[in-house]
């Protein structure tokens, strides 16, 4: 099963009333540029999802109309802003500068909080975990190692932020 049917499946299992829209595919030297620009690798499944879809919108059924409220997955290009913008906005030092390194994919729509990959957590063996980052409390906490469990989580509700 690709990554459009695991989501798609994971929106189905949560219900209500939104759904995922894909763009098209990234181009793999967009997706490598932007490892050069950030000096970050990307996990092979954040990598797979884009050359999939650079991005996934997430879309609320409305009885005006469809109304695209968010990302799901930001698209390659929003990565990258994303990712110089914290590192060039917040300090280097204290509880803050824990995210210089993270890899940040997706927002959670409610009080800057932002999810990625942080390196600072690979093993051998074990990959990168995916971690929320919450500015308010400048907190950065691990959610999981499995992406697609990590979309099951979040979509459901599961996930408690």
């Amino acid at each position: 099963m690709g990554w459009p049917e695991i989501i798609q499946k994971a929106y189905a299992v949560a219900g209500g009333e939104c759904y995922p829209r894909f763009r098209p595919p990234a181009q793999i030297a967009t997706i490598e540029s932007a490892e050069h620009d950030l000096g970050a690798e990307f996990p092979a499944e954040l990598m797979e999802i884009l050359l999939s879809a650079d991005g996934v919108e997430e879309v609320l059924t409305h009885t005006a109309g469809d109304v695209v409220i968010g990302w799901l997955i930001w698209p390659v290009s929003q990565i990258v802003e994303e990712n110089r913008r914290l590192r060039t906005e917040t300090p280097e030092n204290g509880n803050e500068g824990a995210i210089h390194d993270v890899l940040f994919f997706a927002n959670a729509g409610v009080d800057g909080i932002l999810f990625g990959y942080d390196p600072a957590t690979a093993t051998e063996g074990r990959s990168k975990a995916i971690v929320v980052w919450k500015p308010l409390s400048t907190t950065l906490t691990a959610v999981g190692y499995d992406l697609e469990v990590f979309l099951k989580r979040w979509l459901t509700g599961d996930l408690q932020l």
